[in-house]
């Protein structure tokens, strides 16, 4: 599948879209948001976040949203976005047993990340 287009502005929030459509419980997924094949984004296993291996430059700036994950929703959502955020995103989610961990699911997101244009007031004649 060719990666979802979604574009965001520095400085800002956007959300890279992600849903499961398996049958596996929150509880037995292993969710990895990454890039460039090594870089850990997100982390999400056994029903909590899980950011030990998270690459620095996204500390603090991602969140899932907790209370969409039931419905399938593993969308991720990046706050004060940076120039250098601009890349392919992969969202792999794997159903995590005892005997072993199984692919589910891969989404592929392209990000890019623009400079808002400036807005300027209309002008506004003083008598």
């Amino acid at each position: 599948d060719s990666p979802v287009p979604v574009s965001g502005f520095l400085g800002e929030q956007v959300v890279l879209p992600c849903t499961y459509k398996g049958k596996v419980a929150v509880s037995d997924l292993l969710v990895i948001w990454g890039r460039r094949k090594t870089e850990i984004v997100h982390k999400f296993v056994n029903g909590n976040n899980n950011l030990r291996e998270q690459d620095s430059r996204f500390k603090n700036r991602t969140n899932l949203f907790k209370d969409q994950l039931e419905q399938g929703n593993w969308s991720l959502l990046i706050s004060d976005l940076q120039k250098t955020d601009q890349d392919e995103y992969q969202c792999q989610i794997f159903w995590n047993t005892t005997v072993g961990i199984y692919w589910e699911q891969t989404e592929i997101v392209h990000l890019s990340v623009k400079e808002r244009a400036p807005t300027f007031a209309p002008n506004t004649a003083v008598p």
